[in-house]
C-alpha cells in the first residue's frame, strides 16, 4: 500500500496513512488557506507539501517565499 504524507509549514503533519484521496484533498484545502496570505490562518503563506512513499507528489510554495 502507498503511503501519503501532508505537511504544511509551520503546522507540521496534518495527514498521515494510505488514503490517497484524503491525502489530495486535505492537500488542496491546505494549499488554498496557505494563498489568503492576509488571514489570520496559522498556514497562511505556509508551504504545503503531499508525499507519496517519502517522494515530493505535489508542492505548493507561496510566490514570496524565501526558501
Amino acid at each position: 500500500m502507498r503511503q501519503y504524507e501532508v505537511i504544511v509549514g509551520n503546522v507540521g503533519t496534518i495527514y498521515a496513512g494510505t488514503d490517497g484521496l484524503e491525502a489530495i484533498v486535505l492537500y488542496n484545502k491546505y494549499a488554498r488557506r496557505s494563498q489568503r496570505v492576509g488571514s489570520r490562518e496559522r498556514c497562511a503563506g505556509e508551504p504545503v507539501t503531499l508525499l507519496r512513499d517519502n517522494t515530493i507528489w505535489y508542492e505548493y510554495s507561496p510566490p514570496d517565499a524565501a526558501w
